[in-house]
């Protein structure tokens, strides 16, 4: 970041209340809690004003907690403030050795991590409307699908044995419950549909990843969510690394010495749908099926040669968004 900041805010997060720790070189201005609503998030600011602290020289950090952030995220930026959100994982990774735990504390510790990697800050942006709509109507679609395949399963298991009688029984239990869910998830598929088509600019951007062949809705619909509408990464690396698709190498020293591979430390689901893809693709006759085929002629591991399939799916994608054009083998698509 090139701003300068005076003063460093760190929030931690609850459902009910927040808590605050002001920092302003090395030393303390304020801490407390407040709760975690509108007029709590409005007091604090005032607050913060009447201890005359210049809010556009404030840098926010909180800990990125899905919904229960959603509103002090929207108030800050709504007054044109400066947030930071990081993963918890993050956090653990850069803060050294920590014992103890509570509110309080953490929020100081944000503070403190917020004013000594203040240069490595990544402001947080609003989704457009409609693709926070998406996303969270995506996201109980995936609730909706677990829960149909928890009672398909388990309903598998129940009815191994030889009783018929059994098993109809079982298949009765669940029969309304589960046709409820299965309407439920077509009714949420139309509806996703129906959201993207009305945005012309995320129904373009759809209708140019799935140009590529092997992704389909399903994938090119969870790609738009992840990247914000390919606007949070700056490049198709930086998208296979947050799909876990990116091999890495392990190699220290004479005794730490093994074969790269892939993080755990992904977007799984992401990552799945992508597996699925390339499983789909080397099915079909073309070039990547060519590609399969001439390396496990050559003995490449068939997992390896697949994630190779998986990143090159998503340079495709993305040479596709950022040129507005849909794929075509023919053309050369930079894959920078």
């Amino acid at each position: 970041m090139t701003k300068n900041y005076t003063c460093f805010i760190g929030i931690d997060i609850s459902k009910n209340w927040l808590d605050y720790h002001c920092l302003q070189k090395d030393s303390s201005i304020c801490s407390g809690r407040i709760d975690n609503s509108v007029n709590g998030i409005n007091a604090f600011i005032n607050l913060l004003k009447q201890e005359n602290i210049l809010l556009e020289q404030c840098l926010f950090l909180a800990e990125y907690t899905g919904g229960y952030g959603e509103l002090l995220s929207g108030i800050l930026c709504s007054y044109g403030l400066d947030l930071w959100l990081v993963t918890a994982l993050e956090l653990k990774l850069n803060s050294g050795l920590r014992r103890g735990k509570s509110d309080p504390v953490d929020a100081y510790r944000l503070a403190d991590y917020c004013m000594r990697y203040q240069d490595k800050a990544r402001l947080w942006k609003p989704r457009s409307e409609t693709l926070e709509k998406l996303k969270k109507h995506y996201i109980q679609r995936k609730q909706i699908q677990k829960s149909i395949n928890g009672l398909e399963r388990s309903l598998d298991e129940l009815t191994q044995g030889p009783n018929q009688t059994l098993k109809e029984e079982l298949n009765k239990n669940i029969e309304v419950p589960l046709g409820a869910l299965k309407t439920a998830l077509k009714d949420l598929d139309k509806k996703l549909e129906e959201m993207i088509r009305k945005d012309t600019f995320l129904n373009k951007q759809l209708q140019l990843a799935t140009s590529v062949p092997g992704i389909g809705r399903t994938t090119a619909m969870a790609l738009l969510i992840a990247t914000a509408g390919f606007t949070r990464f700056d490049n198709a690396k930086q998208i296979a690394c947050y799909a876990g698709v990116v091999p890495f190498s392990y190699r220290s020293g004479s005794s730490i010495h093994s074969k790269a591979k892939v993080s755990k430390k992904a977007d799984l689901r992401l990552k799945s749908l992508l597996h699925m893809c390339a499983c789909s693709v080397i099915q079909v006759p073309g070039e990547l099926q060519d590609y399969f085929n001439r390396k496990i002629a050559e003995g490449k591991h068939k997992m390896s040669i697949l994630n190779a399939i998986r990143n090159k799916l998503i340079h495709r994608v993305f040479a596709c968004i950022r040129d507005g054009v849909p794929y075509n083998k023919s053309y050369n698509h930079a894959l920078s």
